[in-house]
């Protein structure tokens, strides 16, 4: 289980707002996940760890994919084709410096 207040309460919020989104109760995502409704609340509150099975079953719920939960902000875009999960970043605020990682190719070789 994981041990990380500040991560349980941004999941948690997450969780609370996609599944307000949807118009689901904490007890109907319960009987989709699989747990108690007492759990879903303790998740949502930040009060609980959670197990990852446990959050890709309250993704797949909620419709989405289990990323969604840990990606930068809201505005990060989570799409999947089978197991493979693709995030699509917001642009950002200014220039972004990406290292050469090959030679230019009109460098001279060693």
């Amino acid at each position: 289980m994981n041990e990380c207040p500040g991560l349980n309460k941004s999941i948690g919020r997450r969780i609370a707002k996609l599944r307000a989104k949807k118009k689901l109760t904490t007890i109907k995502l319960a009987k989709e996940v699989g747990v108690s409704q007492a759990q879903i609340s303790r998740l949502e509150n930040g009060k609980q760890g959670f197990r990852v099975s446990t959050l890709n079953n309250i993704a797949k719920a909620l419709g989405t994919h289990i990323g969604y939960f840990f990606a930068e902000d809201e505005t990060t875009t989570v799409t999947t084709s089978g197991d493979v999960a693709s995030f699509e970043l917001p642009p950002p605020d200014g220039p972004v410096s990406i290292p050469t990682v090959f030679p230019a190719a009109d460098a001279e070789a060693p």
